[in-house]
């Protein structure tokens, strides 16, 4: 595990982000200023591997992933993980595709595609506990992390209370892209965290991208009232407000949204690093626009 503390690609000590001392300053910063400081945390995949390997794999089609549309072959990804720098300080762990479901990159051919890894070693495929959006949505993007393989959930279940004490940030968790993981996993990964803390009351709140509020309410019983919820829809009707401008009906800004419906799980925001103009969840919304709902709001 690193948060700026080991030699990076080109062997620099700072992630792109910045150095653990630096981190660890600016939470300390936050929380003498009275702000609670939540991990970002991104377990769903892996980007930036240290090897290619050798692997059998099957194209599935983009669009529906639960279609092969080619033979098992063999492809090179770059699913191997050695952490050489890190010297197994924290952890002792390294990644190789038995740890992964899929990958999008035949480093041998140069290809790019959906590609779900069979072997070698034993795979079970896409998880099932994940959204089925696009006939499975456990695959997103670079290499995908089975979590149901024993090694993957014993070293998340060491790291996520490690991470809270070693940073400090007793705000709980941020957890991205959870219509993509085992929402399983993801109960018992907050559970085994609340336990080795002794903090059952620690605080959790999901990326489940989705602007149909009765999508997101009939996926949040997965999740068995481990975690809040991101008020996506919300957001979406605020860019759609953005985008209407003096048009737009104000009695029905909360209409599809998480605060109308479920309102002691929802989490409400206005934009984030995914919706800014050129991501692939573009929705930003006109600065303008906000102030005049923000005054609404105020107003009702």
């Amino acid at each position: 595990w690193d948060l700026g503390e080991f030699p990076q690609k080109g062997q620099q000590l700072a992630t792109r982000w910045g150095t653990k001392s630096e981190l660890l300053s600016a939470i300390r910063e936050a929380k003498s200023r009275g702000i609670d400081v939540l991990i970002d945390a991104v377990l769903n995949h892996k980007l930036g591997g240290d090897t290619k390997e050798e692997i059998r794999a099957v194209e599935v089609d983009p669009m529906d992933r639960t279609r092969e549309i080619g033979k098992v072959e063999t492809i090179e990804a770059w699913t191997g993980y050695t952490f050489k720098a890190r010297k197994g300080k924290y952890s002792i762990m390294t990644w190789n595709s038995d740890h992964f479901t899929g990958t999008d990159w035949d480093a041998r051919r140069r290809r790019k595609g959906v590609f779900k890894i069979t072997g070698p070693g034993d795979h079970q495929g896409w998880n099932p506990r994940v959204d089925s959006e696009l006939g499975n949505y456990d695959y997103l993007l670079g290499v995908d992390i089975d979590h149901r393989h024993p090694e993957v959930r014993g070293d998340f279940m060491k790291w996520g209370p490690w991470v809270l004490q070693e940073t400090g940030a007793s705000g709980g968790f941020r957890l991205d892209a959870i219509k993509h993981m085992d929402s399983q996993f993801l109960c018992d990964f907050l559970r085994h965290t609340r336990a080795t803390l002794q903090r059952p009351d620690l605080f959790a709140v999901g990326e489940y991208w989705t602007s149909d509020v009765k999508i997101l309410s009939e996926k949040m019983p997965n999740f068995r009232g481990e975690l809040s919820f991101f008020d996506v829809p919300l957001h979406h009707t605020f860019h759609e407000a953005s985008k209407a401008g003096e048009t737009f009906d104000l009695r029905r800004i909360m209409r599809n949204s998480l605060m109308r419906h479920r309102p002691d799980d929802a989490v409400t925001f206005v934009d984030n690093h995914d919706t800014v103009i050129g991501q692939t969840l573009e929705s930003w919304k006109d600065t303008r626009m906000l102030l005049s709902l923000y005054d609404a709001q105020r107003l009702t």
